[in-house]
């Protein structure tokens, strides 16, 4: 992987709400923003597949020091990033 988060290098300022939104056209329109945070449930087969997307959620936000909040269960991951 080849890119990194370069707000989380330090220096650059929070993005604000507008800018947020006008961002989200740039992903998939599963992503929503809402509560201060960016979001998108991920729906699965089986709950290990759940708990992998959870544990790789987790391993890039610990490489890019940008922890997400992250809620899985039978079927479903969610992930928020404020």
């Amino acid at each position: 992987m080849t890119q990194t988060c370069i707000p989380c290098s330090g220096g650059v300022a929070p993005m604000s709400d507008p800018d947020i939104r006008a961002e989200l056209a740039n992903l998939h329109a599963d992503w929503v923003f809402k509560d201060t945070a960016i979001r998108r449930r991920f729906e699965f087969k089986t709950f290990a597949r759940a708990m992998q997307m959870a544990n790789l959620a987790g391993w890039l936000g610990e490489r890019e020091g940008h922890h997400p909040d992250i809620a899985f269960g039978w079927g479903w991951c969610e992930i928020a990033l404020t």
